[in-house]
């Protein structure tokens, strides 16, 4: 049976158009016009293979078998960029940051990724402000990058950058596919980096809680509650680190902090004075923020006086004192320049006597004052005992007081006629004891002038300041009563139980010690007289000598 050429020719059409169909599929599914993997032509064979195909089921037993048709060809897979890693931020100068860490100016961005060698991949980074979510958009992008031993690694650097803290993250993007790579965070999105503006500065630093001066500085005393204050300021503000001071006594602060030098966390603005000693004192101040940046030191000076004023060496004359013809000196030193009253009291009462008021008086150096016995009124007080109360103020109000005790007034004087050769001793205007005397002869003379009580001894055994030999040597002699007037000779007022005569006549010319040739420059009384002189007189009875 001949087959119909009709059908054959019809059947090798539609496996051509097919084959057609088969390669444009598949430079479609690479997404450009590619040169298919195979060629798929229609020779003589084919032509056979695809009429047999195409002919009845039902055929004679000399129909030839069908020969399959050929596969179509498959797409080429596109490989996939890798995701970078080991993501870290240097400084400009090459410095590696920690998380969180601070760099001024800008900074040096590097990551890595594994990549086949020949594929050129282009580092990608997306950088915004902490805080703010990423979008997924570059913010930067550095050149293709060849892979080298299975690797390609990345730096991009970013300069100007302006203040705050950053997040980012970075990936890898294919220079030929043009496919990226799955974006990485630093820090797993939650690290930063900060870049710090211009040095931090410490502004306003002033001391806040006195209101004293001293050399147009702060003055703090015991009662002030007084600290340094000031303003910090940084940029950005979350830059600031620490505070950083020194407490010296130096008007110019360090070129450098010191070793030495205290730090307070960014957020103090005030540092109390409590721990300073006495003495003036100048407190440096410096800001550092977190990229190390330092700022001009500011300094302020304050004195500080805090140490309890006292009153030390008080000398005052606790003799008894006769206004009329003595005064009371006193004298006390202050530990600290202040303003200084002395007021007078009577013993047993507040009543004010009198008052002086010393002024300013410096420190260390004898404040020294005289009471005359007189009140305010300048009359003479009644006799008694009296005190005195200093009482110091310095610059910051600290206060200092001290009474003290034993001041005595009296109205006693003893009077001495060298002319007359008598002693009166007077109680104001009445006579207490009226006696004749023996004083000293011409070669020792009685000094005259105005004198004290210096002394008293009962009994008292005189010796002789003068050698053996002298005229004027005596052996020891013995008195009841001795009380001691004149330092510089010794000279005594005294009883004389070897001597019988007194009075006109008794200190004439000759060798001293006899009967009328005067004593040695003493005042002798009479046996019976001493016994009531003696204890009448206190130390300090005012002499009056005269000729």
């Amino acid at each position: 049976m001949v087959p119909s050429k009709q059908p054959r020719l019809l059947t090798w059409l539609l496996v051509t158009l097919a084959t057609v169909c088969v390669i444009s599929l598949s430079a479609c599914a690479g997404g450009k016009a590619s040169r298919p993997t195979s060629m798929v032509t229609a020779p003589e064979s084919t032509t056979a293979a695809v009429a047999a195909a195409s002919a009845p089921a039902a055929s004679s037993s000399a129909d030839q078998a069908p020969t399959p048709a050929a596969a179509p060809p498959t797409a080429t897979a596109l490989p996939i960029v890798p995701t970078a890693s080991a993501l870290t931020v240097r400084t400009l100068a090459g410095k590696e940051l920690a998380k969180a860490g601070w760099t001024t100016n800008g900074v040096v961005l590097s990551f890595r990724a594994p990549a086949r060698v020949g594929e050129a991949l282009v580092p990608q980074i997306e950088v915004v402000k902490a805080g703010q979510p990423f979008t997924g958009t570059p913010t930067a992008q550095g050149t293709p990058t060849v892979p080298q031993a299975g690797q390609v690694s990345a730096q991009i650097t970013l300069k100007d950058l302006a203040p705050g803290q950053y997040a980012w993250q970075a990936r890898f993007a294919s220079n030929e596919t043009k496919r990226v790579g799955a974006w990485a965070p630093f820090g797993n999105g939650d690290a930063t980096f900060g870049i710090a503006g211009q040095p931090p500065t410490i502004q306003k630093a002033t001391v806040e809680g006195t209101d004293q001066e001293a050399n147009g500085m702060p003055l703090v005393g015991a009662k002030d509650q007084a600290s340094v204050q000031w303003s910090a300021v940084a940029e950005p503000t979350e830059a600031l680190a620490q505070i950083v001071y020194l407490a010296d006594h130096q008007a110019t602060a360090p070129a450098t902090i010191p070793a030495n030098a205290m730090t307070l966390d960014s957020t103090t603005s005030s540092l109390p004075l409590t721990d300073l000693q006495d003495g003036t004192w100048y407190i440096h101040l410096w800001a550092q923020d977190k990229a190390g940046q330092v700022s001009a030191p500011s300094t302020v000076a304050v004195a500080i006086m805090r140490e309890p004023l006292q009153i030390s060496d008080v000398i005052f004359r606790t003799w008894a004192t006769n206004p009329q013809y003595q005064t009371i000196p006193i004298q006390f030193t202050i530990s600290r320049a202040a303003t200084v009253t002395l007021t007078i009291f009577p013993e047993s009462s507040t009543t004010i006597v009198r008052r002086y008021n010393l002024g300013q008086q410096a420190a260390g150096k004898p404040v020294k004052t005289t009471w005359d016995g007189k009140d305010a009124r300048g009359a003479i007080v009644p006799v008694g005992s009296y005190r005195f109360l200093v009482d110091a103020v310095d610059a910051v109000g600290n206060d200092a007081q001290g009474m003290y005790s034993g001041l005595t007034i009296t109205d006693k004087v003893i009077k001495i006629s060298l002319g007359t050769q008598s002693l009166t001793a007077y109680e104001g205007d009445k006579p207490f004891l009226t006696t004749l005397v023996t004083s000293g002869g011409v070669d020792l003379p009685t000094p005259t002038g105005q004198f004290e009580i210096l002394e008293k001894s009962a009994p008292f055994v005189f010796h002789s300041p003068y050698p053996k030999g002298s005229k004027y040597w005596y052996a020891d002699v013995t008195s009841n009563y001795a009380m001691l007037f004149y330092q510089q000779d010794a000279d005594f007022i005294h009883d004389a139980p070897w001597r019988s005569k007194f009075g006109p006549g008794t200190n004439g010319p000759g060798i001293p010690g006899q009967p009328y040739t005067g004593s040695h420059g003493c005042v002798e009384l009479p046996a019976n007289a001493m016994p009531r002189l003696y204890p009448w007189t206190p130390l300090g009875t005012p002499v009056v000598i005269t000729q």
